[in-house]
């Protein structure tokens, strides 16, 4: 999960091969929109145009300190999900405001422009955001044939959050099949050599996944988890936190708080929208991070936090946040 922990913030985008010989123009806006107006934010961002009208675009952000982010876009379909992060938007159009938008990692968010709209986003919470969005031309969302799921939606579809004439706005959880193409995508679109055809293929199934969602929501509504059950999870994630070193494993804490392991793991990514082994790593990474910031050597902060092997913890540190621990130390803020 690579995230960069430098004052820089990297966007690149390039055509896929088989898209044509020329790069067209961005779907909505252009990938330096997303954060205008914005300081302190550090990452990178890459935008691969699929085909003409149709745009995969993947962010690894940290906006700790960051201002809010203003974009504006032109008609299009925008489908993002967010891995993780936590955050609010709310749109603007023509000086009136729609209800804010709570953003959470494991939900997906599905906007439906049909005119010029603004939005602002503030990031909230120390997580790094990892996003993947895909942008749809209102003329190539026609050529799919899958329109009327979108332009069909009113306030009275289950996943709707806000609208207003020329705009629509939906969310929901995310299942696991867009989960799964999401984060195969974010590692795809910064990967060296890449397949572009794995890459179009994915991006199509994603898409025609939040098609099938529009059309059966129920599939994206939250579900109630039994209120004893949160507690349990609540202190289940507290007691991995408070012990980073120790080899934590699902059947270990299962057994320990009274859980059976399907319940745990379903619970978890529920409550938290993590599964409990990728929110663990996450924990020891930050845990790492803070260590290294106390000024504590890779070996140690490795122990630390539950990795024997320095190496690995380096590994995974360089995945998480762009830079590997030593890097990091050398180009840390002051």
């Amino acid at each position: 999960m690579p995230h960069r922990i430098d004052p820089r913030l990297t966007l690149s985008q390039r055509l896929l091969a088989q898209a044509g010989p020329d790069l067209p123009k961005p779907v909505g806006l252009q990938p330096e929109a997303h954060f205008d107006g914005t300081a302190a934010l550090a990452g990178r961002g890459m935008r691969l145009s699929i085909r003409p009208g149709f745009d995969l675009s993947a962010f690894e952000l940290d906006a700790r300190g960051a201002s809010p982010v203003s974009a504006t876009t032109e008609p299009c379909l925008a489908v993002v999900v967010l891995l993780s992060g936590e955050g609010e938007g709310q749109i603007d159009r023509q000086g009136t405001r729609l209800p804010a938008t709570p953003y959470r990692a494991g939900n997906f968010y599905i906007s439906l422009a049909r005119e010029t709209v603004t939005g602002v986003a503030t990031a909230k919470g120390t997580d790094p955001f990892r996003i993947v969005e895909l942008r749809l031309s209102i003329d190539f969302l026609e050529r799919t044939g899958a329109i009327a799921a979108f332009t069909g939606a009113d306030t009275g579809h289950p996943l709707h959050h806000a609208s207003c004439p020329g705009f629509w706005l939906g969310s929901g959880v995310a299942p696991p099949e867009i989960l799964d193409r999401a984060e195969a995508l974010l590692q795809l679109a910064f990967a060296e050599r890449p397949s572009d055809l794995h890459v179009e293929a994915l991006a199509l199934a994603l898409f025609g996944c939040v098609g099938e969602i529009m059309r059966e929501p129920s599939r994206a509504m939250p579900r109630k988890i039994p209120t004893p059950t949160e507690d349990r999870l609540d202190r289940i994630r507290a007691t991995m936190r408070q012990d980073l070193a120790h080899p934590w494993s699902i059947t270990e804490l299962a057994s320990a708080f009274a859980i059976n392991t399907r319940r745990l793991k379903e619970g978890y990514r529920l409550r938290f929208g993590k599964p409990v082994n990728g929110d663990l790593q996450s924990m020891r990474m930050e845990g790492g991070l803070q260590l290294l910031q106390q000024g504590h050597g890779v070996m140690e902060a490795s122990l630390q936090v539950g990795y024997a092997n320095p190496s690995h913890f380096a590994r995974l540190f360089r995945r998480h946040f762009g830079v590997t621990p030593k890097a990091w130390r050398n180009i840390r803020p002051n």
